[in-house]
Formats: C-alpha cells, structure tokens, sequence
C-alpha cells in the first residue's frame, strides 16, 4: 500500500509540473520572437533565438512562424543562395541584367545594377579550364566540350538551341558545324537538313533490305498472286501463263 501511495504523489507532482511549463508557455514570453530556456527540460529540444546558425552557417533564423505546446516553426534564410548564382556567373560569364532582375527574388539577391548583393569579387574559370585543370581533360576535348555546353547553358533562354541542333553539333554527330541559336519558338520551321539526313538514312535502310533479300523480287502487281513477295521463276511463269490466257 505504501509504494501504491508513493507512487501516486509521484505522478501527481509530475503533472502539477507539466500543468506548469504548459501555463508558463501560454504566456507572452513563450509567443516572443527570442525563446528563453525556462520551458525547456533535459531531453528536450533547445532554445532557438534570432540569428543562430545551423548546418555549418548554411541556414540562419530569421523569425517565428509558429508555436504550440509541441514544437515552434521557424523561418531560416538559406545562405548559399548566393554563392549558388556566384559560381554561375564565375563559370558562364556574367548575368545580363534583365535575366539577374527579372525574377520575383531578384531583389534578395542583386542590386538595381545587375551585380550580386552579398558577395563583390568573383573568380572566373571558364569551362575549358575547369575541364582540363580539375578533370585532366585534354585541350581538344575540353574546348570539344565547351562549345557543345555553352550555348545550352546560355543565361538567357531564347538563345539557348534546340534539341535538333543539339543532336547535330559535331561533339556528337562530327561536322565541321558549329551550334546557333534557335528560332523564336512562333516562327520555328523545319530543318531542312535534319529531314535530308533522315531521308538519306531511309534510302540506306530499304536498299540494304533489298540487297539482303537476295533473289526474292518485290512485286506489287496484284494478277501474280495473293502474296507480292515471290521469287523470278515463279513470278515470270505466273505472267506468262496469264498472258496465254
């Protein structure tokens, strides 16, 4: 009966202390921007205040979005944004300034000049350089390479070419061809010399079908029979006996 009792008081002192962390956190302190560490027990989650950095610097908190008795919401600003867009520019050259302020968060990022907010000096490698110092490609390939990606990664999307004139850079095809911007998508036609190779490639096909159907003659007179495919003798005797008749 003793340990019955014992145990009894016990919890009811843990819920009169819970009870009392739940009406300290009701309060205005707890709806504060900054948390204090009253309401926090061993085990628990930490105090969060404006400012804190978390993974590294990567994420710092901004303000409170929410709270409960559970758990809190808050809003965190990503600080590699940033970097993320310095390293493209250090890469492709610098953004043009209707692309850079175009956006909806461009003003986050850029000033009224076009230029990135936070960070002032940027350290081009263009791409050939990239390919050769850090991957050991070779000169040739390299520049190969480049030629094939710049356009596609063009800042501005109306330059940026077509798949058509992606299959048929000479990085992939060979030709001493180079690749051009795509036509404005209302007026595009159709490359004519996508549909010349495509015709020619057909031509290749059906006449190494012929040449490796032997002596098997293609015929499309309906009197030789049900079946067009027959061979000479057959055909010819079947076209003589007609013409007896």
């Amino acid at each position: 009966m003793e340990g019955r009792r014992k145990e009894a008081k016990q919890q009811e002192e843990r819920e009169r202390e819970e009870e009392e962390v739940v009406s300290e956190s009701s309060g205005s302190d707890y709806t504060s921007e900054d948390e204090g560490i009253d309401d926090y027990r061993r085990g628990g989650y930490h105090a969060v205040r404006i400012g804190d950095t978390f993974k590294n610097g990567t994420y710092v908190v901004q303000s409170k979005l929410g709270w409960g008795h559970f758990s809190t919401v808050w809003l965190a600003w990503d600080t590699k944004h940033s970097d993320h867009l310095a390293l493209m520019m250090e890469l492709l050259g610098m953004m043009p300034r209707k692309i850079a302020l175009g956006g909806r968060y461009s003003r986050d990022f850029f000033n009224r000049y076009g230029d990135l907010r936070h960070i002032r000096r940027l350290r081009f490698w263009p791409l050939n350089k990239v390919l050769m110092e850090k991957y050991d490609f070779s000169e040739r390939d390299a520049n190969d390479m480049t030629d094939f990606l710049i356009p596609i990664l063009d800042f501005v999307p109306e330059k940026r070419p077509s798949a058509g004139q992606c299959l048929s850079h000479p990085w992939i095809a060979g030709g001493p061809h180079r690749l051009k911007p795509c036509p404005p998508s209302e007026g595009r036609q159709v490359d004519t010399g996508a549909a010349s190779d495509k015709q020619k490639r057909e031509k290749d096909e059906r006449e190494a079908m012929e040449k490796g159907m032997g002596s098997i003659a293609i015929s499309t007179d309906p009197k030789l029979g049900k079946h067009p495919l027959s061979s000479p003798n057959k055909a010819s005797k079947a076209a003589v006996t007609s013409s007896s008749r």
